[in-house]
Parts: structure tokens; sequence; C-alpha cells
């Protein structure tokens, strides 16, 4: 009750504020000036240190006395209280209690993983930094300097700032190197690999997926071991190597068998992963009945009908299983992948099986079953929501490339270009998605706009080969006869 009254009376000098939470209680705030003013210009008289000592006190204690809350709302006075720890001097304390404890609840990542709170959290990141974000506060221990750098540059990723990304992996890496801290190494070469690969250094990502291989056996830890022979082998799949890709995903789904026999399958981003390997074929397919009935005598996916029809079946079931295993916690990212997966199988397994249905014909999707086109749709609305949601925008182009394809196939042809146009918008450092953008928008509207597709084509062969990007050479191949053939054929009417 005195405190209660004493935060009361700042409410009236206005030095605090009264603001509703979704539980109908209330919590206190600063006033904005109030913490601009103790942010910015100090008063002289006072020791500023001690200042930040008592808000990081009050906003740590007082403000947010639940040692972990739910929700955003719930997270900021804790964000405060890291940014006053810090400048308090505590920065050991506040990394480890405030941040790493109640922020992120330990390796629950609830702050990014459940709320997608990745720009909040990379600013309450920054101020454990003397220099970002190559120079972690030397109060903290090495441990915690190199953990740190990882997650600086895992968020810096997520929000598509790539180039900024390298250097605290790099140095995280060699730190955990020297020490021999094989599990962060292993974690710091994992991560240096998927930023590799979506800055188009796709040998550099093979190379650095197998040493994440490396050091996670040398660390025991069987979940790095299953999870980052999943890293290697998405590096070794967009490089065009499907056979050693396939060996290190089944090595991995026999690691996950034995540590976890009740989820018996990859599943979150291995799943993804393994799952968008194993649809490959039939993905190629379907973009050949996309691209027309004339296409099929160039098409060069491995396989055949029946299995590629086969391969999607088994993804839907993989994907099924994943959300009966679904957890109220899980993160939003792991939902959406699902929802992805979901839509691509049953997109790829519709266009295979339905009759004349290819861009050329206006609303193909009329070709589709309804319940199947509705599925589709509500997984891939999901999908990207979810997405952005989730605060990865370097994932995000995925979603909107498979939303694009559909979008057309339905007759929505301002909201493909439209989902297209912002994949692009996001791909600006990312040439994997630059090339999936051009190739999409080349083979959806090289009706309307050859000249424009047969520019977009030399482009994503420019990109493939200049970055390695194997994976789509046989697209491109086939995209390359078909849209020829169509011009030649208009040249010759």
């Amino acid at each position: 009750p005195d405190l209660r009254r004493a935060l009361d009376s700042l409410v009236r000098l206005r030095l605090l504020r009264r603001e509703p939470t979704k539980q109908g209680n209330n919590r206190y705030a600063m006033h904005d000036l109030i913490r601009d003013h103790f942010r910015r210009t100090p008063a002289p008289a006072l020791d500023p240190q001690a200042i930040h000592l008592r808000l990081y006190r009050l906003y740590a204690g007082v403000i947010q006395p639940v040692w972990r809350p739910d929700g955003l709302d719930g997270l900021r006075p804790l964000y405060e209280a890291v940014h006053h720890g810090a400048r308090a001097g505590l920065h050991q304390e506040a990394l480890v209690d405030v941040y790493r404890d109640r922020i992120l609840r330990n390796d629950g990542f609830y702050s990014t993983r459940k709320l997608g709170a990745v720009s909040a959290d990379l600013a309450a990141v920054k101020n454990f930094f003397t220099e970002p974000w190559t120079r972690p506060a030397p109060e903290l221990k090495p441990a915690d300097q190199a953990w740190l750098l990882n997650e600086a540059a895992f968020r810096l990723r997520a929000l598509g700032r790539f180039d900024e990304a390298l250097a605290p992996m790099r140095v995280s890496m060699d730190m955990d190197i020297e020490r021999e801290e094989w599990n962060g190494a292993a974690r710091s070469a994992s991560n240096l690999s998927q930023l590799e690969l979506t800055l188009g250094q796709v040998a550099a990502a093979v190379s650095d997926g197998a040493r994440s291989v490396e050091y996670a056996d040398q660390s025991e830890d069987d979940f790095l071991r299953m999870g980052f022979r999943t890293t290697h082998a998405d590096a070794l799949h967009q490089h065009g190597d499907r056979a050693e890709a396939r060996r290190l995903f089944e090595a991995a789904e026999a690691i996950q068998q034995d540590r976890q026999p009740t989820y018996p399958r990859l599943y979150s981003l291995p799943g993804f992963r393994y799952a968008d390997l194993l649809l490959g074929a039939a993905e190629q397919a379907a973009w050949a009945r996309t691209l027309g009935d004339e296409a099929l005598p160039v098409v060069g996916a491995p396989g055949t009908l029946g299995e590629w029809i086969a391969a999607c079946d088994a993804v839907t079931e993989r994907a099924r299983q994943w959300f009966e295993w679904r957890l109220p916690a899980d993160p939003i990212l792991d939902i959406a992948l699902d929802r992805l997966t979901l839509a691509r199988a049953g997109l790829y397994r519709a266009l295979l099986t339905a009759e004349g249905c290819h861009q050329a014909s206006p609303h193909c999707t009329d070709r589709f079953p309804e319940k199947i086109r509705q599925t589709i749709a509500e997984h891939l609305a999901a999908a990207v929501d979810g997405l952005r949601k989730s605060g990865q925008m370097d994932i995000l182009p995925s979603g909107l490339l498979t939303r694009s394809w559909f979008r057309a196939l339905t007759g929505d042809q301002a909201g493909a270009r439209a989902d297209l146009d912002e994949a692009w918008d996001l791909a600006r450092d990312a040439p994997l998605h630059q090339t999936d953008v051009l190739l999409t928008r080349a083979r959806l509207f090289h009706h309307q706009d050859p000249t424009r597709a047969r520019t977009a084509l030399a482009r994503a062969r420019t990109l493939i080969h200049k970055h390695g990007y194997h994976r789509r050479d046989q697209e491109l191949t086939d995209a390359e006869a078909v849209i020829g053939a169509a011009q030649t054929q208009r040249q010759g009417g």
C-alpha cells in the first residue's frame, strides 16, 4: 500500500503515468520527457551512474514486479531496465538476470520466437556493446561476450541487415574456437553458413556448414549434431548437390529419432529445409506445368509424375504430423513454416494433377477442387502473416514468392505483382532471393511482357553462375527453352 501511494503521487506529479494492461490492471510507466531527460541530459550535480542504478531497480523490480511477464507490453519495462542497468555499470547482472532470464526466458527465446520482437531485442542487445557490433562491454565474462555477439548477429540478419551481421558472427566463432567452446563455435559456424547463403556466398556457406557439423560433433550435443547437419545440407542443396544434401538430412533425422523417439521426424526449421529438398523435383515439374503444356517435352525435373505426386503427399503427411505435435508456446516462425510447407505441397500436387492448368489459361485454379483451392489460400495467408509477425525478414520472400505464384494462377495479377515487388525490395542484399524473384516474374508474366521476361532470365542466369546457386540451373534452362520457343512462334506467326 505504501509503495502504491508513492507511485500514485508520482502519477499526480506527472512523473509517471498509469497504463492499462490486457489483464485489466494498471502498470506504471515513466513519462517520455523524464526518460529522455535522464538518457540525454543528466543533471551535472548528480551522479549519472547512481541515477541509472535507481531507474534500473525501479523498472526491474517495481514497475515490472512479475519475473517473466507476458506480451510485449509486459516486457517494455524490462527493456528499459536493461538500458539503465548497462549505464549503471551492471552489464553482467542486466544481461544475465534481466535480458537472458526474464526477457528471453533463457533458451526459450520468448521475445523473438513467440513475440517476434526482433527490433526491440536488438536495441536491448546494443546496450551491452562499447562498439556495435564487434566490441562487447569488457565487464561481461568472455563466454557471455561470445554469446552476445552471436545474438546480435542473429537479430541483424533477421532484420535484413546482412552485411552488419557478418563481423559479430566471425568474432564470436573465433572467440569460442580459441576457448575450445565447441557448442558456441558450432552455433556461430551454423549461423555464419546461413548468413553467407543469404548473401549469395554459397561456396562459403557450404564450407562453414561443414565446420558447424565438425564443431557440433566435438560438442557431443545431439541437438546441435542434428540441427547443424541440416544447415550444411541446406547449403549443399542450394549449391545443387541434392544427393549429398539428402544424405545429411537422413543422418540428421536418424539422430532426431534417437534423441526424441516421440518426435521421430525433423521439425521446425530443419524440417522445413528437408521438406524443401523433398519437394524440389515436384516444384520444378509444377513450374513446367505453369509455363504451359509445351514445357512438358523439355522439363528436366528428375523422376516421374507418380514420384512427384508421392513426394507431395509424403511432405503433406509430414507437415500434418508437425501440427499434431504443436504446443501453445511454439514459435511463430515454426507455425508459419509449417503452413508454407503445406501450401507448397498442395499447390504443386494440384498443378501436376489438374488438366490444362497453366499460367496462360485464365483462372487456372478453377480446375482445382474448391476445397483444395481454399486450403492452399488459407495456408498461404497464414504463412505470410506468420513470417511477418516472426520478424524474420530474411525468410519472408520465400512465402511471398509462393503466394505470388498462386495469386497469378487465380487471376489476381495485381496481387501477384505486389508480392513480387515486396519480395524484390526485401531481397536487395540477398542474391538468391533476387534470382528467385526474377525467375518467378519471367515465368508468370512472359505472355504479357516477353521482352521483360527475357531480360529477367538473363539477369537470373548471371546471378546463378556468379553465386553458385546451381539448384536453379535446370529451372532456368526449362524457362529459357519455353519462353524462347514462344517468342519464335510469335515471330513466325
